[in-house]
């Protein structure tokens, strides 16, 4: 019994942990974020931190990992209990409330520290590469499942994953309001490729 109460209280810190790097990540960027900060604002050790990640790296693969399961729950929840097979309008508003970004703009500028991180860390470029696969994996799977052929899920995720990455910096920039440029996006997208 003390063992089961032992993993779950190990599962608490590494999720702490994340939670804490994640926030330093957000306020102070990547600057501020060493093992011995993290361990500090955590409440924990600074060997319970490298015990659970390693180094600097690995704890960063890690946020990369719960950012991936953030995205994925965002993907899959905006279409639960919609009919979107077939049905062109539902599918603009799923690929709006993808765009309006709202909901997880933390996470955004997390992630800019992230790709910060990746220009001089092989470990994090591999681990985010991968992040930007299984997000296009899976946005191609659901358009498919659409009624998408694979071929036009392949050409729209391909445009979609890095003008949301690029629309989560520049869409307040941008000359014509974001609602805007999110209609333009979802007509061009769903229209003329469908």
């Amino acid at each position: 019994m003390k063992f089961n109460n032992c993993v779950v209280k190990m599962e608490s810190n590494k999720e702490i942990i994340i939670q804490t790097a994640t926030k330093m990540l957000s306020e102070n960027g990547n600057q501020g974020l060493t093992l011995r900060k993290v361990a500090e604002k955590s409440g924990v050790t600074l060997s319970n931190v490298q015990y659970h990640f390693g180094d600097r790296d690995g704890l960063i693969v890690q946020v990369i990992d719960s950012y991936l399961e953030v995205c994925l729950d965002h993907i899959r929840s905006s279409m639960s209990d919609i009919e979107l097979k077939n049905n062109p309008q539902a599918i603009k508003n799923y690929i709006s409330n993808l765009l309006a970004l709202d909901d997880i703009q933390d996470w955004c500028e997390v992630f800019r520290e992230i790709w910060a991180i990746s220009c001089r860390s092989e470990k994090v470029l591999t681990s985010l590469e991968n992040y930007y696969k299984k997000c296009g994996t899976e946005l191609e799977l659901l358009l498919i499942s659409l009624g998408f052929s694979e071929q036009k899920s392949k050409v729209v995720v391909s445009l979609l994953i890095p003008f949301i990455e690029g629309f989560s910096i520049t869409s307040n920039a941008l000359p014509l309001p974001k609602t805007e440029v999110i209609s333009l996006i979802i007509n061009l997208l769903v229209d003329e490729i469908k």
